[in-house]
């Protein structure tokens, strides 16, 4: 071993080679390594420069390397062609293991090649995928035949290929595998974090490697190390300096930051070294200026020794290699000059300085065959940094200008012969606060645009109103700019003037004060000012646009949830026949085919769409979203389509032909029609076509139209957006109206329009058509007050899926009785914007009693194939995937955003043994914030959860159910006791002739004294299992955070709890739920869960599977957390009601039978 190289790697990962130098992961390692024998696909995350690479490659793939039969491949290569360069790598790989090179078909596919290479080891090919978020960042749309995203999928999803896969991914990029979540089924089943280092395992990596070489180290120098790099300790925040910060105390538990540990320690080695000395000492960290000072000077000390035009060309290429969240990407030199408008030839200059010893930055391979390499910085954890020192630099360079500034005036007003320098310095500041104008505006252009280029039916897109603020910034920025570069002009030719007045050398005559230049410098000056002001105003009105698109983002993957929760339970649209009158249609695109049950020309140009508006409206209602894989799929994908073309190419129609149209849906007895167009505004609904449209309300049709597109002014209701009967809809934009939809009242004084819709949307688009703003191949998008009618005939299309028998009259009343008042005046927003989630939850329980009237939408559970529609019947008794998603240690950050639980409340019957029948919950997968920091020690922190979808049962298991299970099974004996301990008075349920039956009258109530193993025995005989802790409370409060499952305040009518009829100390007098002990199940439907579970708070506790612990992240500690204890939740009927909340936890051992303790069963969708 070479004792005079450093055995610590600064900021480059330990490799193979260093395995020997690699100390303080051997438990983690041990830990992967036993999962990936384990299972074939194994997540393992961890934040950014936390060390997953050196883990790996020293420590994991060193150590299987060791057994024999096994192949390693540690692949990270994502820049290129990703997968031809992982197959060349574990071609490698066989070579190294065969000794030989493979003989192979080039035409073998990705999975046979590796199907063939695990064949020829006769053993095991692990598989190591690193760095796996620049895949994600490199590849968006990766999808098709010979794609990784496909060939992978097809490897992990064969279980004849004996290969195991490890992803390994940064934290904040682990939401991104939701790309392969429909197509891996549990995608998560087997995920690790891996953690900061512990102080023990920091100990070691500082001394083991010393030992190793032969030095010595003081014992004190250890200790300072270890608490000055302590997560949290160093910060590289705004103010941009490395600094010391005491830690919260959810950093109490000492985690150290693995690569600022590496630099301090390299740096500590190298000046030891550079003084012959064999030992660390602790004076020489402090006379380096502690930790944080060596961090620092890693890079400032590097940069500020370039030259200053170096330093230039580093600022401003650093903004195109690091984004705005501190993510790395790499730039090829060539498009470096380009971004940057720099010589390429300095760009590889200084891009060679970086990438030289002081490892700034790397090449890597070039993205395409043949390409030049391009160029990223060394590390995750240098990215904050490279940011903030340009932030730095940049605030050096405004201060510089602004002196320069202030004595170049000086100068001017003093001296007349000092004109020509200040005029230099102005003509650089227009240059540079113009390309500062124009580079925020396009940033925040670029920004809204990614932002919202994907929303979906329910969301908007684009704060219209925010656009004309930037259009207006935009303007005054401009006239700012010409204003400048006139007064430049004055200023020269002033210049001019002045020095032909200046006398010869030798003479003593000075020239008189102009006054034009006073002018010309106080012209300048408001100029300056105007182009600063612009400046500001579009910086606001950027950050206001970015915030209408973050607000659109949420909408978005609200309104996809709950359509695909839909769908999921097979509400589609299916039966519903849906009339467009529009342009045509294309057939002939993949999202409709199948759908298009019959069609009428009315214009004489044949069916097809030549203006492509038609099409569109037509995606976005029966769309079935396959050209996209789904991601733009309409709200009703199953609903049968009517088109009458009423339009001709141009958008263009007669009146004839719209009433004729009108008259044609009437004939083909559709039961939705669409009019998503209008003539003049300012109507009474006296006009022909308003009167045909109320004449196909009458005759049984749901007629929709939109209101138009004529506001904000009053009376601009567009006909037949004034008829009687039909539903018009006017154009919502988030949660306001927007500027542009039409408004009433009618000119016959009447109310319009009824009801908002989202006036954007996505829908597919015709062939060689232009309409709209493309969003991918097939798509468009457009807003309107059309396509906000276009999505309320969507929504009637599922509103009468779910209930035929609705009238007309009835989906209006519906649709305005639960929509969202937006606080604004009725002409303008009708009943306000529409609630599709509130008005299908009004459907299924019109009387209102938390009991659903209408069947489940899926007639068929057990089986059934309607495409796309319902969910075959699930049979999986496994643990279900729980997922910690990334996010910052919960107690040391503010408390995490709840979000809108989207849900209706949806049911299935299912059979257990016996005949018996048992209602089950659908639970939608997603995230969720699980815990309270209002409540006891243990609910805390609050953190984020990913769970699965699962369906829970409706109602806690009764005492009929479980006697039958032990009619089946007998009472048998498990953990040292039996399942029920039935000679317990408080039992309900006896043995009479070899029998159990439920004590009279408690047939219904829930089962109680079963002990822990008596609940799990039971639902593994029911074909389900116990619920994780973390399962129950989101099926018990929703994703929005309610205190109770009902909501946030306490209601001691919605359950069964320790009311004046318990007598206990505690007991609320103030309430009386009639009942002194258990009460029948589903007692209180007033108080059901955001999903439709019954008795989620009192009645009984109920069991779930999990261990009595910690949550993660948490700094309390309870003498419980032993690994004795298994958690019930939910309260009983003799919690007070601080017990029965939703996120309350309660413990005991499993072996315990207790009077106020049952459960209740899930299964795994």
């Amino acid at each position: 071993m070479d004792i005079t190289r450093s055995p610590y790697k600064g900021l480059m990962p330990y490799t193979e080679e260093d395995a020997e130098l690699f100390f303080g992961r051997d438990r983690d390692c041990a830990v992967i390594t036993a999962n990936l024998f384990a299972s074939r696909l194994t997540i393992l995350f961890g934040a950014s420069g936390v060390g997953k690479s050196s883990v790996l490659q020293a420590g994991v793939a060193h150590k299987l390397r060791q057994k024999e039969g096994t192949a390693v491949v540690v692949f990270s290569d994502w820049h290129g062609a990703p997968l031809e360069n992982l197959r060349q790598a574990v071609q490698d790989e066989m070579k190294r293991v065969l000794g030989t090179s493979l003989d192979q078909e080039e035409a073998m596919s990705f999975k046979d090649f590796l199907a063939d290479c695990a064949l020829r080891i006769d053993g095991q090919l692990v598989i190591i995928l690193d760095q796996f978020e620049e895949y994600l960042l490199y590849y968006p749309g990766d999808k098709g035949p010979g794609s990784f995203v496909t060939e992978f999928v097809r490897v992990v999803n064969s279980r004849d290929v004996p290969v195991s896969f490890l992803i390994a991914i940064r934290e904040d990029s682990l939401a991104k595998l939701d790309r392969f979540k429909g197509r891996i089924p549990q995608l998560f089943g087997n995920y690790l974090r891996l953690d900061h280092l512990d102080e023990k395992a920091a100990r070691e990596a500082i001394e083991k490697p010393l030992e190793k070489v032969g030095w010595e180290w003081e014992a004190e120098l250890v200790e300072a190390v270890i608490d000055q790099v302590r997560v949290g300790r160093i910060g590289l925040g705004e103010v941009g300096r490395g600094e010391i910060r005491k830690p919260s105390e959810a950093e109490a538990r000492v985690r150290i930051e693995t690569p600022f540990l590496q630099i301090v320690m390299t740096r500590l080695w190298d000046e030891e070294q550079a003084s012959n000395s064999r030992q660390i000492h602790k004076r020489t960290l402090k006379d380096l200026g502690g930790a944080a000072q060596i961090v620092r000077d890693y890079l400032d000390a590097f940069m500020d020794g370039l030259p200053p035009k170096h330093q230039a060309i580093s600022a401003a290429i650093f903004h195109y290699l690091v984004t705005p969240s501190g993510t790395k990407i790499a730039q090829s030199a060539r498009d470096l000059a380009v971004y940057a408008n720099q010589d390429r030839k300095r760009i590889a200059k200084v891009l060679s300085t970086l990438a030289g010893p002081a490892r700034l930055l790397r090449t890597v391979a070039a993205a395409r065959a043949g390409g030049e390499p391009r160029y990223e910085i060394y590390h995750d954890s240098l990215a904050p940094a490279v940011l903030h020192w340009r932030g730095r630099y940049y605030q050096q360079r405004r201060e510089i200008r602004v002196r320069r500034w202030t004595i170049g005036l000086g100068i001017f007003l003093v001296a007349l012969a000092s004109l020509a320098i200040v005029l230099s310095l102005v003509s650089r500041e227009i240059e540079r606060s113009a390309a500062r104008a124009t580079s925020t505006v396009a940033k925040a252009t670029a920004q809204a645009g990614a932002e919202t280029a994907t929303a979906a039916l329910d969301s908007e897109t684009q704060a219209t109103a925010d656009f004309r603020v930037w259009q207006t910034a935009q303007a005054q920025a401009t006239a700012a700019y010409n204003n400048l570069q006139a007064v430049q002009a004055q200023a020269m030719a002033t210049s001019t003037r002045l020095v032909a007045a200046t006398p010869e050398p030798g003479g003593t005559e000075v020239p008189s004060f102009d006054p034009t230049v006073t002018a010309v410098v106080e012209t300048a000056t408001a100029a300056a000012q105007s182009l600063q002001i612009a400046e500001q105003k579009v910086v606001a009105a950027a950050a206001e646009l970015k915030a209408t698109a973050t607000a659109a983002a949420s909408a978005t993957a609200v309104a996809r949830e709950l359509r695909e929760q839909l769908q999921t339970a097979g509400i589609t649209g299916r039966g519903v026949k849906v009339a467009i009158l529009s342009t045509g249609i294309d057939a002939t695109h993949p999202d409709l085919a199948g759908r298009i049950a019959a069609t009428e020309d009315f214009v004489g140009e044949g069916i097809g769409d030549s203006n492509g508006f038609g099409t569109f409206l037509a995606g976005i209602v029966v769309g079935n979203g396959v050209a996209s894989g789904g991601l733009y799929k309409g709200l009703a994908p199953e609903a049968d389509l009517y088109i009458a073309k009423v339009l001709d190419a141009n958008g263009a129609g007669r009146m004839n032909d719209m009433i004729a149209g009108l008259k044609w849906a009437v004939e083909q007895k559709v039961d939705i029609v669409l009019v998503p167009l209008g003539g003049v505004s300012g109507c009474d609904g006296s006009d022909e076509l308003s009167q045909e449209a109320d004449a196909a309300v009458e005759a049984g049709l749901v007629v929709v139209v939109s209101a138009g597109n004529q506001g904000p002014g009053s009376e601009t209701i567009v006909s037949p957006g004034c008829a009687r009967l039909p539903i018009t809809v006017g154009a919502a934009e988030l949660n306001k109206v927007a500027d542009f939809s039409s408004r009433g009242p009618t000119l016959d004084g009447r109310t319009k329009p009824d009801i908002l819709f989202s006036h954007s949307g996505v829908g597919a688009q015709a062939t060689g058509t232009e309409m709209g703003t493309v969003v991918a191949s097939g798509y468009v998008k457009a807003t309107g007050s059309g396509i906000s009618a276009t999505h309320a005939a969507g929504a009637i299309a599922l509103l009468l899926q779910m209930d035929s028998d609705l009238s007309p009259a009835e989906v209006k009343a519906l649709l305005m009785e639960t929509a969202t008042d937006l606080g604004v005046e009725p002409n303008a927003q009708g009943a306000g914007r529409a609630n599709i989630e509130g008005a299908l939850a009004r459907v299924r329980d019109r009387d209102e009693d938390g009991i659903p009237d209408v069947e489940d939408a899926c007639p068929d559970e057990f089986g059934s194939s309607l495409a796309g529609g319902c969910p075959e019947p699930p049979t999986s008794t496994a643990t279900p995937t729980l997922t910690p998603m990334p996010s910052a240690t919960p107690t040391s950050t503010p408390s995490p955003t709840w979000t809108p639980t989207v849900s209706v409340p949806i049911t299935k019957t299912i059979e257990i043994t016996g005949g018996v029948q048992v209602q089950m919950v659908y639970v939608s997968a997603g995230e969720f914030i699980m815990g309270s920091d209002e409540g006891d020690s243990d609910e805390q922190p609050v953190h984020t959860v990913y769970l699965d979808a699962f369906y829970i049962d409706r109602i806690e298991v009764t005492n009929a159910q479980f006697a039958q299970f032990l009619n089946e099974q007998g009472n048998q004996e498990e953990g040292g006791v039996t399942w029920l301990d039935i000679g317990n008075e408080s039992c309900l349920i006896t043995k009479s002739g070899g029998q159990y039956e439920p004590k009279s009258g408690y047939s219904d109530h829930p089962v109680i004294e079963v002990s822990w193993y008596g609940a799990r025995a039971y639902c593994r005989w029911a074909g389900k299992r116990l619920p994780m802790e973390a399962e129950w409370e989101k099926a018990a409060r929703g994703t929005d955070g309610r205190v109770y499952p009902w909501g946030n305040t306490f209601d001691g009518t919605k359950l069964n709890f320790a009311d004046k009829n318990t007598g206990f100390d505690w007991s609320n007098s103030n309430w009386d739920d009639e009942y002194a002990g258990t009460a029948p199940v589903g007692s209180y439907p007033n108080g059901a869960s955001p999903y439709g579970a019954l008795d989620m708070a009192g009645n009984v506790w109920e069991w779930v599977a999990d261990w009595y612990e910690a949550y993660p992240g948490s700094s309390f500690q309870s003498p419980y957390y032993d690994g004795q204890y298994r958690v019930h939740r939910g309260g009983s009927w003799r919690a007070e009601k601080l017990l029965v909340r939703a996120a309350e936890r309660q413990w005991n051992s499993p072996a315990n039978s207790v009077a106020n303790v049952g459960f209740r069963c899930v299964q795994s969708r």
